[in-house]
């Protein structure tokens, strides 16, 4: 969707989940219903900012530790609204590329 109008009770939005993402921009203008007669977009318009996608941190607790198995999990934070998860295991005495 490249733009939706949301009709709100109050004076207050947020942005439609069909259209959010993240790091991206928005243009917002309001009208409103004013005695009965609706007042169109006239006034100015705004831009906001999505925030960035949230990083991935591997947990501290993991780092620098000699794994108690050759098959311990290791975990991360959760990032939002993931759904799934990669991991890359190196070699430390690997100087290759990492793609």
């Amino acid at each position: 969707l490249e733009s939706q109008e949301v009709t709100s009770p109050t004076r207050f939005i947020t942005i439609p989940l069909s259209m959010r993402n993240f790091n991206i921009s928005y243009s917002v203008t309001a009208a409103a219903l004013i005695d009965g007669e609706n007042v169109p977009y006239l006034g100015n318009t705004i831009t906001v900012l999505s925030p960035i996608v949230p990083l991935v941190k591997l947990t501290p607790a993991n780092c620098g530790v000699t794994l108690s198995a050759i098959g311990t999990n290791l975990s991360y934070t959760v990032g939002i609204n993931a759904i799934s998860s990669t991991f890359r295991a190196r070699l430390t005495n690997d100087n290759g590329p990492t793609q």
